[in-house]
């Protein structure tokens, strides 16, 4: 019996110590992070800085950006999101977190694809993808695009017009993400992805949009290694098998562009990245894949999303749309006088529309993150910055912040045009430099040329030939929505008529 109890007391004493240190481990990381960590000063949520788990969290639940806008609001120009985090909303920290003196590498979850224009961690890898793909980003580069872009416009208001003569609804955001994946696609691979055609998304790419939801996840596992390798165990086999065929098709694609000699010569994506073929920038063949696969996510899910925005506000924004649809239709008499070109000389007001939109509803909300290497230090807006410290500049934080713009949470294109820059203007105090859709830097979006002529034609012949009548009811709040990378956007019902 005496044995007994003795066993029992060594049992209660063994446990006693096994949740002291428990509860040890848990305290003494927070007792760090809040009052000897070398960012202890810098504001920001307590309890995400206490339970880290608490900010991926938000990320997976969609809602990270919506709470960093708050976070900002309550504490500032720079806020503390993570122990090792930092969320900047000023153009100071635009210049030291991803200007070329800076050079900080970006935050990374990769996989086993080659590496490419975006994800390239080594500057030289990145700067002979970036000179073999500039020739066709250059303004005269996406100019040559146009017919192309004309061709599936085309195609959308030939749809479009169908529903404005019945009279009906029609989902803005779909037929934006189909023509727009069937541009890029055409561009990439020599082949669209019939979504004009059959009106509906393809598998292929609604695989990329919930890649995008997977991706918080993988973020967050990756800072525990044990949950990593819990997580691989445990993931579903349709997972791996839809990433899978993602990467099969994207290939296949890829590969039958690159034996099509039809298409040699013709100029679109696929054709820049061979002709460095035998050169000094030479791309490999799984480089020329995987470019081909970050240009298909890139230069179509933001343009659709931007257009979507723009289309959304407008219609919330009456005096902005009629006053719009007047500058086009009396720049131009006629659409096919519409084009890359004139768009970029006579309609100004619709290019304030455009920055606008991009600053009240950028098509990335968050923050492309950099993250100060080991053994260094940085200085960013002034603050010292510790080694392994991830930062950003959240982009609508910014753009929305009452601190750097003027009713902020308005949409006004005047904001954008010379005389707000005037001393008697309201507007005179905005920071429009600090909007910046498409990053700085050596490393900002390489697409940036084509999107900004894609987007001013395509919304100067929507304007053109259709009256944007209203919204459906259901779509009031349309822009309240969750973001995991990119916003999740719900569909923008639309009622048009054709212009007589």
């Amino acid at each position: 019996m005496a044995s007994m109890f003795n066993e029992m007391s060594s049992a209660g004493v063994y446990a006693a110590v096994v949740a002291i240190l428990l509860l040890l481990s848990l305290a003494l990381p927070a007792v760090y992070n809040l009052y000897f960590h070398p960012l202890r000063a810098v504001p920001g949520p307590r309890s995400w800085v206490i339970f880290p788990l608490l900010r991926h969290y938000a990320a997976i639940a969609g809602t990270l950006d919506e709470q960093s806008r708050r976070f900002h609001v309550k504490y500032g120009d720079v806020v503390r999101t993570h122990p090792n985090e930092l969320s900047f909303t000023t153009t100071a920290a635009w210049k030291d977190i991803y200007g070329p003196v800076a050079n900080l590498p970006k935050v990374m979850v990769y996989d086993e694809e080659a590496r490419n224009v975006f994800n390239a961690e080594d500057n030289a890898v990145h700067g002979r993808m970036r000179r073999v793909l500039n020739p066709i980003f250059s303004e005269r580069g996406a100019r040559s695009l146009e017919p192309t872009v004309k061709h599936y416009a085309d195609k959308l208001f030939a749809k479009l017009a169908v529903y404005a003569k019945e009279d009906r609804y029609v989902d803005m955001t779909m037929h934006w993400n189909l023509t727009t994946f069937d541009i890029i696609g055409k561009l990439a691979f020599g082949e669209d992805f019939d979504g004009l055609a059959n009106g509906r998304i393809h598998p292929w790419v609604k695989n990329i949009f919930d890649t995008f939801k997977i991706l918080p996840i993988i973020i967050a596992v990756s800072e525990y290694p044990l949950l990593m390798r819990l997580m691989k165990a445990l993931m579903p086999r349709s997972v791996a098998e839809s990433r899978e065929a993602h990467v099969a098709q994207s290939h296949d694609k890829a590969r039958r562009r690159m034996r099509n000699e039809s298409l040699k010569d013709s100029g679109d994506f696929m054709d820049t990245m061979m002709r460095a073929q035998g050169t000094e920038d030479e791309l490999s063949v799984g480089e020329i894949m995987a470019n081909s696969n970050i240009l298909i996510i890139a230069g179509s899910e933001t343009s659709a999303t931007a257009l979507s925005g723009i289309v959304y506000w407008l219609l919330r924004s009456p005096g902005a749309l009629a006053r719009v649809t007047q500058e086009v239709r009396q720049a131009f008499e006629r659409d096919d006088e519409i084009t890359m070109a004139s768009t970029a000389q006579k309609v100004p007001y619709l290019l304030a529309c455009i920055q606008e939109g991009l600053r009240i509803y950028p098509p990335g909300a968050g923050s492309i993150q950099r993250y100060v290497p080991s053994n260094e230090t940085r200085v960013v807006d002034g603050i010292v910055v510790p080694a392994r410290t991830k930062l950003g500049v959240h982009h609508s934080a910014a753009y929305t912040s009452s601190r750097h713009f003027h009713r902020p949470l308005e949409y006004i294109p005047d904001r954008w045009l010379p005389a707000a820059s005037e001393v008697n203007s309201p507007f005179h105090g905005d920071n429009r430099a600090l909007v910046q859709p498409f990053s700085v830097g050596a490393r900002n979006c390489i697409g940036q040329t084509f999107a900004r002529n894609e987007m001013r034609y395509l919304l100067a012949r929507l304007v053109f030939r259709f009256d944007l009548l209203s919204l459906a009811p259901e779509c009031a709040a349309w822009h309240e929505q969750r973001s995991f990378v990119i916003w999740e956007k719900s569909p923008l019902m639309v009622r048009l008529r054709e212009r007589q």
